[in-house]
């Protein structure tokens, strides 16, 4: 009996540092992952304006420029007040109340210490009426995509104003993938109406040369090497 007793008590211990790991494996992604992560506590289910910041992890500070020091312990309408004209606090709250989560891929915030940005946000059910947020800072995400947006733009009309027909083709699939507008002059179609062609090089292409055309292709194809063919039909 009393090995028994013994053998139990190594298995609670065994048993009570795996948890201590455990536990203490949590705290460490809490703190050492680079999203930013709120935690708050909705204190009465029907008033989203109790909603009282419980945790928050150190990457908050950097994402949002407010130490962490300063919002723990309080309401999230006294942290963030430009919040609740976007609708967040009543979003974070149905959270709480329905357990289901809540995401918005671009929201724009700044007020007296928040810098202004872009923040990718995603709330989600916790026990105990919590709600955690996770959110990134996408404000150089958003500006990156803005100016390939703005320079696809600029090379786009550079193309369009060529006098020649200037067009992409896709060897692995062997589909035109790209025409520039130019292509209406010379044939009546917009680009669009011919990219919707099952094989639009053929049916610009004299007869005679298609044979040639689908030889060149291939030979194309089949070249390890980068080159430009310059092919006139």
């Amino acid at each position: 009996a009393g090995s028994s007793r013994i053998l139990a008590l190594a298995r609670n211990i065994e048993e009570s540092r795996r948890s201590e790991e455990t536990l203490q494996q949590t705290v460490d992604i809490f703190n050492n992952i680079q999203t930013g992560i709120h935690i708050y506590e909705l204190e009465d289910l029907n008033d989203d304006r109790t909603l009282r910041m419980v945790a928050a992890n150190p990457a908050t500070e950097k994402l949002t420029g407010v130490p962490v020091g300063e919002i723990i312990g309080k309401t999230l309408d006294e942290n963030f007040p430009g919040l609740r004209s976007k609708g967040i606090p009543q979003k974070y709250a149905e959270v709480v109340r329905t357990k289901n989560t809540y995401e918005v891929e671009d929201i724009h915030y700044s007020d007296e210490r928040v810098v202004a940005g872009a923040f990718s946000v995603k709330a989600f059910p916790l026990p105990k009426n919590r709600v955690g947020v996770s959110f990134e800072n996408i404000t150089e995400k958003k500006k990156t995509e803005e100016e390939l947006l703005n320079s696809t733009k600029y090379l786009k009309g550079i193309i369009n104003a060529s006098p020649s027909v200037i067009y992409t083709f896709d060897l692995q699939n062997y589909q035109v993938t790209y025409m520039s507008d130019k292509i209406m002059d010379l044939t009546g179609y917009s680009a669009e109406e011919l990219l919707g062609f099952k094989n639009v090089l053929e049916e610009m292409a004299d007869r005679d040369e298609i044979p040639l055309l689908n030889t060149q292709l291939k030979n194309m194809r089949q070249s390890l090497i980068e080159e430009i063919s310059d092919s006139e039909f």
